[in-house]
């Protein structure tokens, strides 16, 4: 996954809303490695903002 990153142009992370906004146990790379996020129309907004405020594009679906 990390070699796959590192060879992108840009990343995409596609998860579901119960994932946004909860410790990880594991991380694959950092948020500011991130391009663009899609996740579960049901995700807080207040979480997404902090991805937008970084600067990541956020899709919901």
């Amino acid at each position: 996954k990390q070699a796959m990153i590192r060879a992108a142009r840009e990343i995409f992370v596609v998860t579901d809303d119960s994932k946004i906004g909860k410790p990880a146990l594991h991380t694959v790379a950092p948020n500011s490695a991130i391009h663009t996020l899609i996740t579960g129309k049901e995700a807080l907004e207040q979480d997404l903002k902090l991805f937008r405020d970084a600067g990541i594009t956020v899709y919901t679906v």
